[in-house]
């Protein structure tokens, strides 16, 4: 990891980088009395492969999410996850790597929501889909989903069912409202739509179905139909464990999260654009650092 680590700095050509954060952040990553190091290194290794894959193939490199947790890694940056040095803006450059986290990082890898797909593929057959798969989720009943499948389980017709979900004012926890009913013409008496209202308050945050999580991966050294059921996705070429991410947080799998960001598209777009007609060559992550504050004028 060390190695890597200085690599990247020494191939980014800026002497700045090697000054601030070569002696004060690499040796922080491997300092071997932190157990915190020996969590990353197998998620790290696994986590630069995505996005070294799409900056390869021209889709708009990874980029950490997680509300910023890992933009202001100095991790993240030697892995070339992001593209922000943290300690050039004075950042919190620790993160992931203090001695007293004893659990794999959480980081989130955003790639060009229209090419994310490509993403998914690589790391399938990167891995083998033996030993990669996303995760799934687990869809509880809400309302309307409750109403729904209970007014068909009691014999009621599609057409009321579908009046019931969509009007939902006639139930409050449980309770009938019985104006409401009176109001869409039906009795508030009826023992069938008294059974409804009871059924559903008592299915609501119940599990209905497991769905395909947004993006959430698990790769294991062993197959992965040794530790967990394993179907195939909805989607072609996909395959699914039947755990949701609590589940894999309590067995303590790994997961990285491969999501797709709109806003990277229209970024790569516009790059696009302005690059052919002005015939430059410019990169996203190439700015300027030395820009005078916006909005800041002289008096």
């Amino acid at each position: 990891m060390r190695a890597f680590c200085c690599l990247r700095y020494r191939d980014a050509g800026i002497s700045s980088r090697v000054e601030t954060t070569n002696a004060a952040v690499a040796d922080l990553i491997v300092r071997s009395r932190s157990g915190a190091n020996r969590e990353l290194c197998g998620p790290g290794s696994i986590i630069v492969r995505p996005a070294a894959f799409a900056s390869a193939n021209t889709a708009v490199s990874a980029r950490a999410g997680g509300g910023g947790g890992a933009a202001n890694s100095a991790v993240c940056f030697c892995l070339g996850v992001t593209s922000v040095d943290p300690t050039k803006f004075q950042l919190l450059f620790e993160r992931f790597i203090s001695k007293e986290r004893n659990e794999p990082p959480d980081i989130d890898i955003d790639f060009e929501h229209e090419r994310r797909e490509e993403v998914i593929q690589y790391i399938y057959r990167k891995y083998g889909r033996d030993r990669a798969a996303l995760t799934a989720e687990a869809i509880s009943y809400r309302r309307r989903s409750a109403v729904r499948d209970v007014g068909k389980a009691l014999g009621l017709s599609l057409d009321l069912v579908d009046r019931l979900a969509k009007s939902i004012e006639w139930w409050d926890k449980g309770a009938i409202d019985p104006e409401s009913l009176r109001e869409m013409g039906l009795n508030p008496e009826d023992i069938t739509l008294q059974w409804l209202a009871r059924l559903v308050g008592e299915l609501l945050g119940f599990p209905r179905h497991l769905s395909q999580h947004v993006g959430g991966f698990v790769i294991t050294r062993t197959p992965l139909c040794e530790l967990v059921p394993v179907e195939n996705a909805a989607m072609p070429d996909r395959t699914v464990i039947e755990w949701d991410k609590d589940d894999i947080d309590a067995v303590g799998m790994f997961k990285v999260d491969v999501l797709g960001l709109g806003m990277l598209t229209c970024l790569s777009k516009a790059l696009d654009l302005v690059n052919r007609g002005k015939g430059a060559k410019g990169q996203r992550d190439k700015r300027g650092g030395n820009k005078p504050i916006t909005g800041k004028h002289d008096p």
